[in-house]
Formats: structure tokens, C-alpha cells, sequence
């Protein structure tokens, strides 16, 4: 059944007006008619000043000293008996006036006695009682809902961390498989480069016969690798993480990859095989010229040695010492030779090994290259799985902090308590310190303790910042917000 308040007060003015002095209505009305007589009164008062007034400008306009001082003289006294009275008529007033302000001060009293009834702020009113309880309950709500949001924070936590473990898992698990392919294909293409004529037949048939299957007993400690530290798992989830993650590890995926690759690499070294064996043949083919040109250019200077040395022999004695200088001379000729075609030979030799190696190393780096694309390509997947795992982790999050306990509407507060004298010292001092520059002294002297404290109270809520002293207690409070139901 609803109260209706309005109509609570209404019998407590009729009581009230029955007991002052039991005054008939017609004594109240000889009272109300007597004071407006007493503000006639002071119209007239009025009046009288202002004459006075203007007889003060006049006196103290006067030029003749005599006149004047009898002037001011004579306004003076008027005024003393204007002023004189003024204080009679105020007090005459004031009694006149009682009775009334004392029914009304009475009434007043009686309908503020039963407002404050309903006054929530009001200590022991029924209001304020029932204010504490609901917040009481405001609070066990909004620390059950903090419990709950934690606990859903610790669980979003616990999966974020696990979704990084076994992200980090996989990519270290893909990263050493790719490395363990990345070797054999170095080491195949290594092959291939150390080719030459005399096992050229050999290997050639040993790349042919070479197997592409993948055979997981070679790679080694592919499953061997740190991960990071766990804040929140222990290492007993730790070593069942791991397990998981090398169960579930699609090795077989990777090995359908690792003969796809293996064989693309064989069929391309295969299709090289004729272009190795012409580059082969081309830098045989220049040592061979090179040799020969040696040769015969050493026979060629063995013959003329011998013609010179059968000259020697022949000519007189007086044309030996010429013959002997200009051998020298021809032999010094014929080494320039010898030494520039053995420079001629090495460079094309260098020129020809230079060429391979660029050809080689090209080779290399785009290997490298396609290697590096698919250790990021795998990374990339991985990364884009955890980012799934971790958006689906918050959804979750946010869906069951959606359904934490539902209660009053409340507001969060901080409130302190002044233990000792000095803590409105310490008060003042923080609002002084963060406030003054930007007052007036005029403003600062309006300022109350209470009104500092509550300073205080709003900076530790909105900024954190809190006064570190033994005299004041801070404590979290939680207040429920009242509202007007809506009409439906």
C-alpha cells in the first residue's frame, strides 16, 4: 500500500498554532496592523534622513565661518534627535513584531521537524536506515562483481599466456624443421657445386637416383627448444604443453612440404646438369689452350737457346762476348713471354671460377630468400592463430562480465578520516600546494578544512595520488545511486 508523504506534516501546523498563547485571530491581525503602521513609520523616517542629509550639504556649503558653524551646529542636534529616535523606533518595531516571527519560527519548526524525517543525509531517520542497507548491499554487489571481474581477468590471463606458450611452441617447432630442410637443400646444392669432369657420370646418376622422402628419424632435436617463462602456469602444464604440442604437430604436412621442395630442387640441378657439364668442358677447355701455349712456347724457346748455343760455338772469340749479351738479352724476352702467358692462363682460370661462384652464389641467396619467406609465412600463421585464440579468449572475457551479478547502481568513493590535529595540517598542505597558485587570497580565505578534505578525496579517486601520513585513514566506500522509477 503506498504512503502518500504529502500528507504526513499537515496536522502538526494545526497543533502548533493552537498552542501559541492561544492568540485569537483578531489579536494576529491588531499586531500585522501595527507594524505596518511602524513601516509607515520608517517611510517616513526615511524622508526625514534625506532632508537632513541634503541640510548637511547646505551647511557645509556655507562660505561665511559664522553661518556655517551654526549651521552644522543646528543640523547636528537634528540629527542626534533623528538618529536618537531612529533607535527607539527600531526597537519599538522589533518588540511589535515577535509574535509574529515567533508563530512562524514555530510552524517553520514543525514542518522542517517532519521534512527532516524523510531526509536521507539525517542520521536514525528511517530514510537513512534504509539507505545503509542498500548500501551494504551496493557494496557486497560491487565486491562480488570485483571478484568475479578478476577471476575473469586471471582466466583471460591464463589463456593469453597459454595461447603465447603454444604459439611459441609451434614456431619453434616449424622454425627447426624449416632450418633442418633449409640444411639439406644447402647440402644438395653444395654437392652439385663441387661437380667436376672426372664424377661428373657418378653424380650425375647419384642426383637422378637421390630420394625426396622425408624421413623424420633424421631431423634430429627438432622438438628441442626454451620457451619462455610462465608467470601464471607451472611447470607441470608446462611439460604437458609441450607434449601436446609435439603430439598435434602436423609432421606429416610437413613432410608432404619437404618432398615437394627436395624434389623442385632435384629436378632444377637436373635440368643444370648440361650447362654444368658445358661450364666444365669450357674451363678444361681454357686450362688445355693454356697448357699447350705454355708448351710450346717453351719448346720454342728451348730451340732458340739451342740455335744460340750452336752460334756460341761457331762464331770467334771476338764475337762470343756480342752473341752472350744479346742471348741475354732473348732470354729475358722469351721469360716475359713465358711469365705473361702464365698470367693470361690464370686469369681466364680465375675469370671462369668467378663466374661459377656468382652463378653459385645466386643460387644461394635465392634459396636463402625462399627459405626466409617461408620461415616468416609460417611465423605469420602462427601469429594470426594466437591473435584468433586471444580475441576469442577477451570475447569470452567480455561476455561473462556481462553476466557477473547484477544490483544497485552504485558509486565508488574515497573517504578519510582525520585521526590526529596534524592530519588537517597535512590536508592543508596538499590542497595549498596543488591549488593556491591559481586562487586569490579572497577565494582562499572561503575555503574550509572540510572542504580541503574533500579535495583530497577526489584526487585520491581521480589520479590515485594519496597523502602518505599516519594521522588520516583512507577508505574505499561505495554508495547506491537513488533514482525515480520511470512511469510505465
Amino acid at each position: 500500500m503506498t504512503t502518500k508523504l504529502s500528507h504526513l506534516p499537515t496536522e502538526q501546523p494545526n497543533r502548533a498554532a493552537r498552542n501559541l498563547d492561544q492568540k485569537s485571530s483578531l489579536e494576529i491581525a491588531q499586531i500585522i496592523n501595527a507594524q505596518d503602521a511602524k513601516v509607515a513609520r520608517a517611510v517616513k523616517a526615511a524622508l526625514v534622513g534625506a532632508s537632513i542629509l541634503e541640510q548637511w550639504d547646505q551647511a557645509y556649503a556655507e562660505t561665511d565661518p559664522e553661518a556655517k558653524k551654526i549651521k552644522l551646529s543646528a543640523v547636528d542636534k537634528r540629527s542626534n534627535d533623528f538618529l536618537a529616535n531612529c533607535g527607539i523606533a527600531k526597537k519599538d518595531m522589533e518588540e511589535s513584531r515577535k509574535a509574529i516571527t515567533q508563530l512562524m519560527d514555530v510552524i517553520r519548526g514543525m514542518y522542517t521537524e517532519e521534512e527532516g524525517k524523510m531526509d536521507v543525509k539525517r542520521k536514525e531517520t528511517t530514510p537513512s536506515k534504509v539507505q545503509t542497507k542498500r548500501d551494504i548491499y551496493a557494496l557486497e554487489v560491487a565486491e562480488q562483481k570485483e571478484k568475479e571481474r578478476k577471476e575473469s581477468e586471471f582466466k583471460a590471463l591464463m589463456t593469453q599466456e597459454e595461447n603465447s606458450l603454444r604459439a611459441f611452441a609451434r614456431n619453434a617447432i616449424a622454425q627447426n624443421l624449416l632450418d633442418f630442410l633449409s640444411k639439406k637443400k644447402t647440402a644438395i646444392t653444395e654437392s652439385f657445386n663441387k661437380i667436376t669432369l672426372a664424377d661428373l657420370e657418378s653424380k650425375s646418376e647419384g642426383l637422378k637416383n637421390m630420394s625426396c622422402v622425408f624421413d623424420i628419424a633424421k631431423v634430429g632435436n627438432v622438438f628441442d627448444y626454451t620457451l619462455p617463462r610462465a608467470y601464471v602456469h607451472n611447470d607441470a602444464f608446462i611439460i604437458i604443453l609441450r607434449s601436446e604440442e609435439k603430439a598435434n604437430y602436423d609432421i606429416a604436412a610437413f613432410g608432404r612440404d619437404y618432398e615437394r621442395s627436395i624434389s623442385d630442387l632435384k629436378s632444377s640441378l637436373i635440368d643444370r646438369l648440361p650447362a654444368k657439364k658445358e661450364e666444365l668442358l669450357e674451363q678444361k677447355r681454357i686450362a688445355d689452350e693454356a697448357e699447350t701455349a705454355r708448351e710450346e712456347e717453351i719448346r720454342r724457346q728451348q730451340e732458340a737457346e739451342q740455335k744460340r748455343q750452336e752460334d756460341l760455338a761457331k762464331a770467334k772469340k771476338a764475337d762470343k762476348e756480342r752473341l752472350e749479351r744479346e742471348a741475354e738479352v732473348a732470354r729475358a724476352k722469351e721469360a716475359e713471354r713465358l711469365a705473361e702467358l702464365e698470367r693470361q692462363a690464370e686469369e681466364s682460370k680465375r675469370n671462369a671460377e668467378a663466374d661459377q661462384k656468382a652463378r653459385e652464389e645466386q643460387e644461394r641467396l635465392r634459396q636463402q630468400q625462399e627459405d626466409e619467406a617461408a620461415k616468416k609465412k609460417a611465423a605469420e600463421e602462427i601469429e594470426l592463430k594466437k591473435v584468433a585464440d586471444d580475441a576469442a579468449a577477451m570475447f569470452t572475457q567480455t561476455a561473462e562480465a556481462a553476466e557477473i551479478s547484477d544490483g544497485p547502481e552504485s558509486r565508488s568513493g574515497i573517504e578519510i578520516t582525520v585521526k590526529h590535529a596534524a592530519g588537517i595540517v597535512e590536508l592543508f598542505q596538499f590542497w595549498f600546494t596543488r591549488e593556491s597558485t591559481s586562487m586569490t587570497i579572497d577565494d582562499m580565505m572561503k575555503k574550509s578544512i572540510a572542504q580541503m578534505k574533500t579535495y583530497a578525496e577526489k584526487v585520491a579517486l581521480r589520479e590515485g595520488t594519496k597523502i602518505s601520513s599516519k594521522y588520516l585513514a583512507y577508505k574505499d566506500t561505495t554508495r547506491s545511486i537513488n533514482k525515480k522509477a520511470k512511469a510505465s
